[in-house]
């Protein structure tokens, strides 16, 4: 305990008490930081945050601490003296004794690369997602907020959420900052899911005569691809062999008729999107067959 804990806390409380000592501007220095010094910084930080008495009675009273301390700075002591001396050999001994005895520097590489490649591909991820509508959810409030992602910095983002509808129009678009330490984006699933939960949809009926032969379920199947709806349903069939009704064109052919019920997400321009629908229908050899009803809007 006394290394696990008390070096691992003495050594990064001593450099944040460097850093400290040296009035250094941590927040500059992040616009051009590593991964490596951008997750030590956060390791300082999160030990630095916490309660100062709890981390002084874990240094004072495990009475090995006292030795691995004299250790710690004796080292510190000689790695310096090497430096100053521009003892490069003797610093590259010593640093080959300590990677002897470390004896598993390839899987520390390979943990640490996991670490800092997610860190980057989180961020690079952020990046690729200005100017899209996006999803974050704050760690610790679970609140998520939604808007357009229009600038991301080093520690921040900045998204606007549009006006609400009936505001007047000389009310502009309002931006929000966030930390970014506190917020995971949301996937592309768990930002669907989240809209299918909270925005309020509208619904829509379209009613056509498909193709002869044609499977209304493959049709259903292929309107569910549209990304803007939450859903496609078949809300009624007109079918003759069983009775309801006929629907027949030209040369008496029977033609099925289907009802299909879209609901749209409530952030997309309903009009459009069932024009989109409609259209892709037509494609398919379908027909219109009545104007289309608009439901719950």
């Amino acid at each position: 305990v006394s290394v696990v804990q008390g070096l691992t806390h003495f050594a990064y409380i001593a450099i944040g008490t460097t850093i400290d000592r040296l009035d250094f501007d941590i927040k500059k220095s992040r616009k051009f930081v590593s991964p490596v010094y951008s997750i030590m910084l956060d390791f300082v930080g999160r030990i630095l945050g916490q309660n100062p008495y709890l981390y002084a009675l874990i240094q004072m009273e495990n009475p090995g601490v006292p030795e691995v301390h004299e250790a710690f700075i004796k080292e510190c002591e000689e790695l310096s003296s090497l430096v100053r001396a521009h003892d490069e050999e003797g610093f590259v001994r010593k640093m080959k004794a300590a990677a002897r005895k470390y004896d598993d520097t390839a899987h520390a590489l390979r943990r640490s690369d996991k670490l800092i490649n997610s860190r980057i591909a989180e961020y690079e991820t952020i990046m690729n997602s200005v100017g899209k509508v996006c999803g974050f959810s704050h760690f610790y409030s679970g609140k998520v907020h939604v808007g357009t992602l229009k600038k991301v910095g080093p520690n921040e983002i900045i998204i606007t959420k549009p006006a609400s509808k009936g505001t007047s129009p000389h009310i502009k678009n309002k931006f929000i900052k966030l930390k970014l330490e506190n917020l995971l984006l949301l996937s592309e699933s768990e930002f669907r899911e989240w809209r299918k939960e909270n925005l309020k949809h509208a619904i829509r009926d379209i009613s056509v005569l498909i193709p002869e032969d044609a499977d209304p379920e493959v049709v259903l199947g292929a309107v569910n691809t549209n990304n803007h709806l939450v859903a496609c349903q078949i809300s009624d069939i007109y079918n003759w062999t069983k009775g309801k009704e006929a629907e027949k064109e030209g040369k008496g052919k029977e033609r099925l008729g289907v009802t299909y019920r879209i609901t749209i997400f409530g952030d997309c321009n309903a009009d459009s999107v069932e024009t989109e629908v409609t259209t892709l229908l037509c494609g398919l050899g379908c027909r219109v067959r009545e104007k289309n009803l608009r439901l719950k809007e």
